[in-house]
């Protein structure tokens, strides 16, 4: 085998990736991200192991990012290639359930043992015949580097004189197993009717049938051969003779048969070690790269742009998104009518205070911010029209929600969570804060956000926070003043009276905009009076 592919992947450029990867970056921080992100439908998320088997492979290496994402670029432009790894996914998994029944079972025989490793094999060569058939008749050759060596090492594999080999040893070793139908068995029995001694006479390629007249009746087969019993041997299975018959009559065909297997399993066994085993690790792999197209494929069919993003290093922190949509919310609606928005981190604004109306689509934008930032260090093409960006470390969030709030109430509990955030960001950071500190008072609330936001600045990493309060969209000057980065404001706007969910970056006019909501709606003093009056 070509020792380069000895630790073949289809996620990473470089396997050595993997090790510098765990010590720059680890989302595992926040558990939560993914349901606060509305990602668990999204990505079909059911249980703990679902969430780990995306979240294990979010990377922040440029050249990894790439390396995935011209693997995605090809299968979205050619569905072929996703129908190959579907299939590839569905051998694999097969191969793994035998190989791990194998290792379970109680070995009877060799020959029995045999049987599991002929089925583990027969599978392999199925898979390796499919991908490098497969592979040769693809209409649009696959670009990617990922693919393409894919296809390039099952192409050697298939080739080389150790598989001719191995599929020649299968097919013959396979064929004297799976053509024994029945044996013939003699007998010398002594002058008691004793069974003196016993052999094995013969080996047979058909089933015996039986010689009773019922079953004559029914097969309508009233010729009589040398396959037709004239008496048949009953035992009942679990009954200890009969136990010990099986196991005397396996042990004869192992004699029979034991040179051939003896021969035949170091091949085999070499073969498995060198081969099956290295595309066994590709199952978790595979199974993650179909998860994505599915979900880059539904964002197509909606009809919503997707992009290959422009990327930059971690230090450089950049991130500039023209045309950015919530991915999850297109493919919630089924729809691509969506608003588009712009969105910049930059040298006047690494952290911005979102304002504006209740249910003005500050929550979708912010979570469109994380979704776009995840997907990138997925590999994946980003939701928006262009992007520029750079990887974050972790992505951290603070959602008003349901918590626990009997032992500390609803403010100590945003307080320990919001302490946990700010212990382990870093200036690589993206933190994603939605109504934080809402639970109290809006002067207290301010306070403390005002506190949270200059700590932020201090740290260097980007956020969002996206608050009702507009007290602390005012502070923004003051807080600027002593600020180690920018602070700046974006502001989810009304257009005549109708949310336009278009966000801007502009200072806020102070309105939480309910007038202008309860006027839409007919409520008014004015309204009110002129009722009464009636």
């Amino acid at each position: 085998m070509n020792k380069l592919l000895e630790n073949f992947t289809l996620l990473y450029p470089n396997p050595e990736i993997c090790e510098k990867d765990r010590m720059n970056v680890d989302f595992n921080n926040n558990p939560e991200m993914l349901e606060l992100l509305g990602l668990n439908s999204t990505f079909r998320i059911s249980r703990a192991e679902d969430k780990s088997a995306i979240l294990r492979y979010v990377t922040c290496d440029v050249e990894t990012i790439n390396y995935r994402s011209d693997i995605f670029v090809d299968i979205l432009k050619n569905k072929e290639l996703y129908e190959i790894l579907r299939q590839a996914h569905e051998y694999l998994t097969d191969i793994d359930d035998v190989m791990i029944r194998a290792k379970t079972m109680h070995k009877e025989s060799e020959l029995r043992d045999s049987l599991f490793v002929i089925n583990e094999i027969e599978m392999y060569i199925k898979l390796v015949d499919y991908l490098a058939e497969n592979g040769k008749k693809l209409e649009r050759p696959s670009e990617s580097k990922g693919l393409s060596d894919l296809f390039a090492y099952i192409a050697e594999i298939h080739e080389s004189e150790e598989y001719k080999n191995l599929v020649k040893n299968v097919e013959l070793l396979d064929f004297r197993i799976n053509n024994m139908k029945s044996v013939t068995i003699g007998a010398n029995l002594d002058n008691q009717l004793r069974i003196t001694s016993a052999g094995v006479l013969s080996v047979n390629n058909r089933y015996f049938t039986s010689g009773s007249l019922t079953d004559m009746l029914l097969r309508m087969d009233f010729h009589k051969t040398e396959y037709t019993t004239i008496a048949p041997i009953t035992a009942n299975q679990k009954d200890a003779q009969a136990q010990t018959f099986n196991y005397v009559f396996l042990e004869t065909l192992n004699n029979l048969y034991g040179s051939s297997i003896k021969k035949w399993r170091p091949i085999v066994n070499n073969f498995m070690n060198n081969n099956i085993k290295v595309l066994i690790k590709l199952v978790p792999e595979i199974k993650f790269i179909l998860k994505c197209a599915d979900i880059m494929f539904k964002l197509e069919e909606i009809g919503v742009g997707l992009c290959k993003p422009e990327l930059f290093s971690r230090e450089e922190k950049i991130f500039d998104i023209k045309g950015l949509y919530n991915a999850s919310l297109a493919i919630s609606l089924q729809s691509g009518d969506l608003i588009l928005n712009d969105i910049t981190f930059d040298e006047n604004g690494m952290i911005y205070i979102l304002t504006g109306p209740n249910r003005g689509g500050k929550s979708i934008i912010t979570c469109a911010v994380g979704i776009a930032q995840l997907f990138c260090q997925l590999g994946m093409l980003i939701p928006a029209q262009s992007a520029k960006i750079s990887p974050v470390d972790c992505i951290y969030t603070h959602f008003a929600g349901n918590y626990n709030t009997l032992e500390k109430g609803k403010l100590g509990e945003e307080c320990e969570r919001l302490n946990v955030i700010l212990s382990k960001v870093t200036k690589y950071s993206l933190v994603l804060l939605d109504e934080t500190l809402s639970s109290t008072g809006s002067f207290e609330g301010s306070y403390i956000a005002a506190e949270v936001v200059e700590g932020l600045s201090f740290i260097g990493c980007r956020c969002i926070y996206s608050t009702h309060m507009h007290e602390l969209a005012a502070l923004v000057d003051e807080i600027n003043i002593s600020s180690k980065n920018k602070v700046d404001t974006l502001v989810a706007g009304i257009e005549d009276g109708e949310r336009s969910f278009k966000i801007k970056r502009e200072k806020p006019d102070g309105k939480s905009y309910a007038k202008d909501i309860a006027q839409k709606y007919g409520i008014s003093l004015k309204r009110i009076k002129e009722q009464a009056e009636l």
